[in-house]
C-alpha cells in the first residue's frame, strides 16, 4: 500500500510536465466567455409570473442584475488577465497562478484547497489524467471546470471550460492558450 501511494504521487507530478510554464490566452481563437455566460443565465424567479408583471419594467432589471452578478463571479474565477501558470514547488506539489494573483499550491487529486476572496471562499482542486489537466473552482453556488487538453504543439493548448450554478444553465466554451516566453511571463 505504501509503495502504491509513492508510485501514484510520482506519476502525478510527472504528468504535469506538458503544462509547466506560463500560458497566455489567445483572444482571437478563444470563445467570448461574456457572451456565452449571458446566454446561459435563466430569468430569476422573482422576475417571472405575477411578481414580474407587477414590476414597472416587467422584471427585466432583476434579470440584468443576475446576469451582471453571475458574469462577474465567473470572470473572476477565470482570472482577470487571461494568464495562467503551472509549476511544481520543492515538495513536488502543483502550484497554479491565475493572472498575477497569489500562487495557490494544490495536490493533484480530489482534495480541495480554500482561498479567501473578496466575493467569498474559493475552493479549488486539480486532477491530472493521462491527456488532460482539470482545474475545478467553486465559489458560492457556481462551479467552473477548466479542462486543459494535452498540448498537441509545444506552444499551444486548448481548454474546455464548463460553468454551472444556480440561476444559470450549464454552458461550455473554448479557451486557447499560447506558451509565453520568459520575457512575456515576467512582464505580468
Amino acid at each position: 500500500m505504501i509503495v502504491w501511494m509513492w508510485v501514484s504521487l510520482a506519476w502525478a507530478t510527472e504528468g504535469l510536465d506538458p503544462w509547466v510554464g506560463a500560458w497566455g490566452l489567445d483572444p482571437v481563437k478563444s470563445d467570448d466567455p461574456v457572451q456565452t455566460l449571458r446566454m446561459a443565465i435563466r430569468a430569476p424567479t422573482v422576475g417571472s409570473g405575477a411578481a414580474g408583471r407587477l414590476a414597472p419594467d416587467g422584471g427585466q432589471s432583476d434579470r440584468q442584475d443576475a446576469q451582471a452578478r453571475l458574469v462577474k463571479t465567473a470572470l473572476s474565477m477565470l482570472g482577470r488577465s487571461g494568464r495562467v501558470e503551472f509549476r511544481r514547488d520543492e515538495a513536488g506539489a502543483m502550484v497554479v497562478e491565475f493572472g498575477g494573483e497569489s500562487p495557490i499550491t494544490l495536490s493533484p487529486g480530489r482534495k480541495w484547497t480554500k482561498v479567501r476572496q473578496d466575493d467569498g471562499m474559493l475552493r479549488i482542486r486539480a486532477e491530472l489524467g493521462p491527456d488532460y489537466l482539470l482545474v475545478e473552482r467553486r465559489i458560492k453556488s457556481m462551479v467552473l471546470v477548466e479542462t486543459f487538453l494535452l498540448p498537441k504543439e509545444e506552444d499551444l493548448t486548448y481548454a474546455v471550460v464548463l460553468v454551472d450554478g444556480s440561476g444559470m444553465d450549464g454552458v461550455e466554451f473554448r479557451r486557447v492558450y499560447r506558451a509565453l516566453d520568459a520575457s512575456d511571463a515576467e512582464s505580468r
